[in-house]
């Protein structure tokens, strides 16, 4: 399998919870890319995804000046569908809980932080994307030449159905 790189938005209006969050993310993710409110967010998201680069993972506040996390959120599923998204928040808004239901939203921790809590999701959210990534690629190293054989690019081998061909 091929090395990915694992990618992470990080959306956090206050300083101290931005600094923290982005210390944990970074010692699970390879990259983490920080914005200090919704506007910046969708613009850094709008870019990257201009650019051909993909986010596994947005974490998110929902309450932040100039663009709140849910219009974010709104602004990125129009250009990804089936993003990725934690929910960091002080509030326990219950509409706000409600919405986020039918968006795809591992998971939703409230302020003050559990740590452990924080990192197991975290840990289970990079799981998901290599797992992801790695289906996605093992299908795309699959060349099916008919219906009885196969040929692996990634070894080099030819299979007549799950029977590996000398060559």
């Amino acid at each position: 399998m091929k090395n990915y790189s694992t990618r992470v938005l990080l959306v956090e209006d206050e300083d101290v919870a931005r600094k923290t969050l982005s210390f944990y993310l970074n010692t699970i993710f390879d990259e983490v890319i920080v914005a200090c409110d919704g506007n910046e967010g969708s613009s850094i998201f709008k870019n990257n995804f201009e650019e051909n680069k993909q986010f596994d993972l947005v974490l998110t506040d929902l309450k932040m000046p100039n663009k709140g996390g849910i219009s974010m959120i709104d602004d990125i599923r129009i250009l990804v569908p089936n993003q990725r998204f934690i929910i960091v928040s002080a509030h326990k808004n219950e509409d706000d809980l409600l919405k986020l239901i039918n968006l795809r939203v591992l998971g939703y921790f409230v302020k003050p932080l559990n740590i452990d809590n924080m990192m197991e999701m975290l840990k289970k959210a990079k799981e998901e994307v290599l797992a992801d990534n790695v289906s996605i690629s093992e299908k795309s190293d699959l060349v099916t030449l008919n219906k009885r054989y196969t040929y692996n690019m990634l070894n080099d081998k030819l299979y007549n159905e799950e029977n590996i061909v000398k060559l």
